[in-house]
């Protein structure tokens, strides 16, 4: 009698936020394949409630998590993932993986923790797949994590065959890279957005008026710069006489200089300011608003999914595949504060930009992700790598 294949069992790390829009739908379709079984482990601002527990959209989809603390002490946590943060995520992701083995572990971006969860994956003699591999953004380190998660990933999911070639060009084999789309995408496809009253009304923004969305991140910079460029584009914001909503930045470096400037024109203004927002609320504020204004991957790659202008502000997006909706400016008050006049004043300039195709995917990105970790070879010989050049 033959016996039943076992499931081959698949993990998803992941430490936040920005995170979620994009592993979500991929643990929903590794979850609609009998042939897999799925553990998701939840690190790092995700279980930290002062950062909205951002972890409970996975465990309110019914998905089996496993809690694998980063941060000991929240209240006295600086928002920088150095290496104290890095140590207890190693002894941390050691014990959830012994306890809940899986046969690959699923990775995506660039984060420095996305970084050291791959290490201990293939320290683990894990198979690893990269979701976003071969894209390109400086920030401080994140290229360079990106590129070192990618040497050691055992399979490549590409958004773009700009991020494919990139991979090839790195030495990696064609054989493991899977040009799939943006699994970002899919979700925004599949799904019913809110309507704009409704999203203004969660955020606590009054039902009529232009506004803008603020979502910056610190990118490497000098303490002092860091804070210009945030105040330029708040102050930009308000030269235009728009409202803004603002969401806090990442976890990475300097991040406290970056809110203090977002706390204090809040202040000042009575601006909306959120540690998080539910993602369909934050993408029909993104596409209701005049400009989605910051450094976010989100106006990279989610933004002309749903019809928005985004004015990418500095460099930390900086080499990143975009599409069409996409203005890039400098940190500079007065040209942010030009351009959002004229999108506000010039309907026909703004619509030419909301009217851009996406680049990023079609809504099949997270069916395609599934089917390859259903079928792709696990054996020892295909744990070896070897550059191709």
């Amino acid at each position: 009698m033959t016996r039943a294949r076992q499931p081959r069992r698949i993990g998803i790390f992941t430490s936040g936020r920005q995170d979620v829009g994009y592993l979500l739908p991929v643990a929903r379709a590794v979850r609609e394949h009998s042939g897999l079984e799925l553990t998701v482990f939840l690190s790092g601002t995700h279980l930290l409630e002062c950062y909205g527990a951002t972890g409970r959209a996975f465990r309110d989809a019914g998905f089996a998590c496993v809690d694998v603390p980063m941060i000991a002490d929240a209240a006295t946590w600086d928002g920088q993932i150095g290496p104290g943060p890095l140590a207890m995520l190693s002894a941390s992701l050691s014990a959830a993986l012994a306890a809940h083995p899986v046969d690959v572990m699923v990775l995506l971006g660039d984060r420095i923790e996305t970084l050291q969860a791959a290490v201990l994956a293939v320290a683990d003699r894990r198979f690893v797949a990269h979701i976003h591999a071969g894209d390109r953004a400086p920030g401080e380190f994140d290229d360079g994590n990106r590129h070192a998660i990618s040497k050691l990933a055992h399979v490549h999911f590409a958004a773009t065959a700009g991020a494919a070639e990139r991979l090839i060009r790195m030495g990696e084999s064609p054989s493991r890279i899977h040009q799939v789309g943006s699994p970002g995408i899919d979700s925004i496809l599949a799904e019913t957005l809110p309507d704009e009253a409704a999203a203004r009304c969660a955020v606590g923004l009054p039902g009529e008026g232009a506004f803008v969305v603020i979502l910056h991140h610190p990118c490497g910079q000098e303490e002092a710069q860091e804070r210009a460029d945030a105040e330029a584009i708040c102050q930009a914001v308000a030269d235009s006489g728009l409202r803004a909503i603002c969401l806090e930045p990442n976890s990475d470096p300097h991040r406290q200089i970056v809110l203090g400037v977002l706390r204090h024109f809040s202040r000042q203004l009575n601006w909306p300011i959120l540690p998080n927002i539910e993602r369909r609320i934050f993408l029909r504020l993104m596409g209701s608003a005049v400009a989605l204004v910051g450094n976010s991957s989100a106006g990279m790659i989610e933004s002309a999914a749903v019809g928005a202008v985004v004015l990418n502000v500095g460099r930390r997006q900086q080499g990143r595949e975009h599409s069409a909706n996409v203005i890039h400016v400098a940190a500079d008050r007065q040209v942010i504060g030009r351009w959002l006049i004229r999108l506000e004043e010039e309907p026909a300039l703004a619509g030419t930009y909301r009217r851009a195709a996406c680049i990023y995917g079609d809504g099949r990105s997270s069916r395609r992700i599934a089917e390859v970790l259903l079928a792709m070879e696990l054996s020892a010989a295909r744990r070896v790598k070897l550059n191709e050049y």
